[in-house]
């Protein structure tokens, strides 16, 4: 990993506006969660169904429904609220605010297209609601992307892309090495499942599972919190003698720990 960030120092970078990269499209068309049947496994002629939770690549599930309304494959989404983005490695359908980027460029696939989500979503860190909220301010955004210095190119054709697909490589390569480590030492790397086990599986992927819908109010008590006497931004974001308890907000990163 060491090596990972001294390659990322040494290369030179230079910034892009996202409308010199992408066309940035609204949604063929918006389908609503409330008003459709969405399966947890993809079924018989379902795609993905991409929302604005921050979660799973923003995949909610899949649906099935025109396939003119499709967006294209191997394009960025990004919603606008949560200020997610992700790579979309198939056809998709969306719901509400959620702008299809899709790239202008002469060199693209799947490894520089996560590369470029991860740049752009840490762009966004510090964004607040409202912003990014229309075509003309994302277009405005400005990311930073390695490039090869050269006076006789557009910039634009500047853009290293070999380096990007060799950065992702190595850090996938890294990534595999941990996880096999881990399971050797836990145990896991070699394991048999039951032919119980492995039927709860194949009804998984079948699409064999019932499932049912519950009110919250069955599952959980509401509890009313006590408002306590702090103003969020003067307490720590460590642990400290005095103060030991997690502050939670109503922030969707981290678990809405902030405090």
């Amino acid at each position: 990993q060491a090596h990972l960030t001294q390659e990322l120092q040494q290369v030179e970078w230079a910034e892009f506006e996202l409308q010199d990269l992408f066309e940035i499209n609204s949604s063929k068309k918006i389908f609503h969660a409330n008003n459709l049947e969405i399966f947890n496994t993809k079924v018989e002629n379902s795609s993905p169904y991409i929302a604005r939770t921050t979660q799973n690549n923003g995949l909610i599930g899949y649906i099935v429904e025109d396939n003119s309304y499709l967006n294209p494959a191997n394009t960025l989404s990004f919603a606008q609220d949560t200020f997610s983005v992700f790579y979309q490695e198939k056809p998709f359908y969306t719901g509400n605010k959620i702008k299809v980027l899709v790239p202008k460029l002469s060199t693209w696939n799947k490894t520089i297209g996560i590369f470029f989500s991860i740049i752009f979503q840490k762009k966004l860190i510090n964004y607040t609601w409202g912003l990014g909220s229309t075509v003309e301010s994302i277009s405005k955004i400005k990311i930073s992307l390695p490039i090869k210095p050269n006076s006789e190119l557009a910039k634009i054709n500047q853009i290293d892309f070999d380096f990007i697909e060799q950065f992702i490589g190595e850090l996938e390569a890294i990534r595999l090495s941990q996880l096999d480590n881990y399971l050797s030492v836990t145990g896991l790397k070699e394991y048999t499942l039951t032919d119980n086990e492995r039927q709860v599986v194949a009804d998984f992927q079948a699409g064999r599972v019932t499932w049912s819908e519950y009110k919250m109010a069955d599952l959980f008590d509401k509890i009313k919190t006590k408002k306590l006497p702090y103003q969020a931004k003067s307490l720590p974001t460590e642990p400290t003698g005095e103060y030991i308890l997690p502050c939670l907000t109503s922030s969707f990163k981290n678990q809405g720990l902030n405090y």
